[in-house]
């Protein structure tokens, strides 16, 4: 996967859906929020991921600030930036804007996201709140 393509799907604010997230992702890809242990399993549970992160944030926007890659792997340094206006399982809506980092790492097969672990910036992200 191109990094700008990462950065391009979880995009909401620039036009992205969450089929186009999904379809970044292997039909038997795992995603694995690190900080809160939730897992989505399969196009159709990033589906359902990615569709909850576009109710409460249309808005979105991910911009990568930093690529490391290997052979199949790509480990993305990133800042994601919304307002923030529905409820998201543990972070009611403000109604405020927010922004905060994190890095995913992406097992890639095919030029798709195969698994995925994302690790990003809880305490950042609370204070906003």
């Amino acid at each position: 996967m191109a990094t700008t393509d990462f950065a391009k799907v979880w995009s909401f604010g620039h036009g992205s859906t969450p089929e186009l997230v999904a379809n970044a992702y292997t039909d038997r890809a795992v995603r694995t929020d690190m900080n809160t242990g939730a897992r989505s399993e399969g196009r159709a549970g990033i589906l359902a991921f990615a569709a909850l992160f576009h109710a409460a944030i249309p808005d979105a926007v991910c911009e990568v600030n930093n690529v490391v890659q290997g052979p199949g792997v790509e480990v993305v340094e990133w800042t994601y930036r919304g307002t923030h206006t529905g409820d998201i399982d543990g972070w009611p809506a403000t109604g405020r804007p927010f922004e905060f980092h994190g890095c995913n790492v992406c097992w890639l097969a095919d030029g798709l996201i195969a698994r995925e672990h994302s690790y990003w910036d809880w305490e950042t992200l609370r204070a906003q709140a």
